[in-house]
């Protein structure tokens, strides 16, 4: 049996291919580099530079996506603590009233039987809104821009009915705008405004 044979009978076990390869040129005088593993520096740029492309195409719309349930998390919440402070007003039959402050640094409260204001953040101070306070800390990326209502909102005791009516407006940084109305009979609502850019809400 010739050497060469008996390089072709070993199992692979015994031997990798590239060394068997490698014995092989050695017997003939020619010189083999076994082949490294890895990629080259073309390679790994290359990569790099599809990743940038994609990220750049994606980015936008996952911004939009953040910037709109950011917008929703806020209106969604307002919508429901003003559905709670009815509620609460007929089960406890005390008039419930609320507090808006608007601004980047902005604030909603509600309190059982008296007036509150929210940007009182110490729970021993008289004013402070202890039914239920929310404040830009608590969800960030959206403003409470304006609010309509003449006085402070109240919820009655009887029927729920809400004195005086009106609305306020949650804005995000990219321009979606959110308005949550309060109307007489204590009914609140989600819209969007007019030319405003939509976060998934109904027209006004």
């Amino acid at each position: 049996m010739s050497e060469f044979d008996a390089y072709a009978n070993w199992s692979c076990n015994e031997l990798h291919p590239f060394d068997l390869l490698g014995k092989m040129m050695n017997r003939l005088g020619l010189t083999y580099r076994k082949p490294q593993s890895g990629l080259t520096l073309i390679e790994v740029l290359v990569v790099f530079g599809i990743i940038a492309i994609l990220a750049a195409i994606a980015l936008p719309s996952y911004q939009s996506t953040l910037d709109k349930y950011r917008l929703k998390g806020a209106s969604d919440a307002l919508l429901t603590n003003l559905q709670f402070a009815r509620t609460s007003a007929i089960k406890n039959n005390q008039t419930v009233f609320i507090n808006f402050s608007t601004g980047i640094t902005w604030c909603y409260g509600m309190k059982l039987g008296a007036t509150c204001t929210c940007t009182s953040a110490t729970t021993t101070d008289t004013d402070y809104c202890d039914l239920q306070r929310v404040s830009s800390t608590d969800f960030r990326g959206a403003t409470l821009s304006t609010s309509t209502f003449s006085t402070d909102p109240s919820f009655d005791p009887i029927r729920g009915l809400a004195t005086p009516t009106g609305s306020s407006l949650f804005e995000s940084p990219l321009g979606k705008q959110a308005k949550i109305s309060l109307t007489l009979l204590g009914k609140a609502a989600i819209c969007t405004p007019t030319g405003a850019i939509s976060a998934g809400y109904p027209s006004c």
